[in-house]
């Protein structure tokens, strides 16, 4: 309804929110609030790094160029795809948003100004712009943001007149002031949930559901005499850490394989296995699963969804989820805990119990949300799908970061201005993996994945019935 009602709100809310947001979300100059007063000082203008000779890998909708050579007879036209180029002649291909009402563009300002910036490295080395529609009365094919009570998603890539962001801040509103270390915690971890999204938006699905990206689903090794085998998986898929488990178990099992045929002489446990490895399946039997569960060869090699896939897996991209996502909860040492449903399959070794130990993955590759970032993999997609105009300054020659030039995909801090004050973009950093189940995670959990990821309810989003 509200898609219908937007050339009637032109001359309202509309008009008035977005044309005065239109300067404020330019790349080049980006009017941000404040979130708390203990945010870093003005920062001063660094280099812009750029990427050399980073190895191509993908996960997501066809480029233009891609779609140009598919076999005759696919329906090419159907699919999504990414978002077109300007019509004024400046080589430039604009994600143009607006929010649905006055209280999303209230609640979600500050995290989508944060969420705009992490796409910084790759808009400097792409034709891509993610900027407010500034059409009065708002085009229809317009990305539409807007709050939900359904839990977070967007429509992947672009298509005429459908393209719509749902967003379910978690823990606290990012509007409010920021007041203590878990309000801040959670600012960041909605920004970086916001920053994911915006990958679907762009073209990006998620890099976890790549087909044969994990067929392991026990903790442990694909090669237990070479653990860290390259030939195996890349991730553990453990399913029995997955929220209502027991239960799923329980009703999938009791299935007829007359109503699906390929459950016939598998047990419960050997079927869940087979849902995971299927998305359609996912969306039949377990949809709460649809995020996790992989997208198939035999489908991606039909063209069935305009979905493209190459490359390695790159653990470090915004497109990934937690180790946690969607796990059960526990409760230890008075606190709420979720469990690790992904881990790193090749990261394997014993701990002091014997048990093997696995490192924990995360959503734009770090452990602490507030050094998320997008990875050198996540650019190198970007600007295959919205290549740079022949004019556009890349200095793509700029070596790894530490002046020793080479192949290795990093790039440095690109300052970004936010009205009076200089935000910098920063790669994540190099960490110490994180293993399950030792001390140090444990310390960890403490401090930034602590607590239920408990939903702002429908009185929060919005506001009193």
């Amino acid at each position: 309804m509200w898609r219908h009602l937007k050339p009637l709100l032109g001359l309202g809310l509309t008009i008035c929110g977005y044309l005065a947001l239109w300067p404020h979300y330019a790349l080049e100059s980006l009017e941000h609030r404040n979130s708390a007063e203990n945010f870093p000082a003005h920062l001063p203008n660094t280099s812009v790094k750029h990427v050399r000779g980073m190895e191509r890998r993908w996960f997501g909708i066809y480029s233009d160029a891609e779609r140009e050579h598919l076999p005759q007879g696919v329906a090419r036209d159907s699919f999504r795809k990414p978002w077109p180029g300007s019509c004024d002649g400046d080589a430039k291909h604009y994600v143009q948003f607006c929010y649905q009402d006055d209280r999303a563009m209230r609640m979600l300002y500050d995290i989508m100004g944060d969420a705009i910036a992490a796409w910084g490295p790759a808009m400097q080395r792409s034709s891509l712009r993610i900027v407010p529609d500034p059409s009065p009365g708002v085009s229809p094919d317009s990305l539409v943001i807007q709050l939900t009570n359904q839990g977070s998603q967007a429509d992947v890539g672009f298509s005429p007149g459908d393209n719509d962001l749902y967003f379910q801040p978690k823990r606290f509103d990012p509007s409010q002031p920021i007041v203590n270390e878990e309000q801040q915690l959670w600012y960041w971890k909605n920004a970086r949930s916001l920053a994911h999204e915006l990958g679907h938006v762009i073209g990006l699905l998620h890099e976890h559901q790549r087909p044969g990206v994990y067929d392991i689903f026990h903790r442990t090794p694909y090669n237990p005499y070479n653990p860290n085998d390259p030939n195996g998986p890349d991730l553990i898929l453990d399913v029995t850490a997955f929220e209502g488990y027991h239960d799923k178990l329980t009703a999938i099992s009791a299935i007829s394989s007359a109503t699906e045929p390929r459950f016939n002489s598998l047990d419960g446990e050997q079927r869940i296995h087979l849902i995971l490895q299927d998305i359609g399946l996912a969306k039949k039997y377990w949809r709460e699963t649809r995020g996790h569960a992989a997208f198939t060869t035999a489908a991606m090699a039909a063209n069935a969804d305009g979905i493209n896939a190459g490359g390695a897996f790159d653990k470090n991209s915004i497109m990934m989820y937690d180790s946690d996502a969607g796990a059960r909860l526990t409760f230890d040492n008075g606190e709420y805990y979720r469990e690790d449903v992904l881990l790193d399959a090749r990261s394997a070794h014993r701990g002091p119990d014997g048990r093997w130990q696995f490192a924990r993955v995360f959503m734009g590759g770090s452990v602490d949300p507030a050094h998320f970032t997008i990875s050198p993999g996540d650019i190198r997609r970007v600007m295959a799908m919205y290549p740079p105009p022949p004019t556009q300054d890349r200095r793509a020659d700029s070596g790894n970061g530490n002046g020793a030039g080479g192949s290795e995909p990093a790039f440095k801090g690109i300052s970004m201005q936010f009205g009076n004050y200089m935000k910098t973009v920063r790669p994540a950093p190099q960490q110490t993996p994180v293993f399950n189940e030792t001390k140090e995670e444990s310390d960890l959990k403490g401090k930034f994945w602590k607590g239920n990821e408990t939903l702002l309810d429908d009185d929060e989003i919005f506001g009193g019935k």
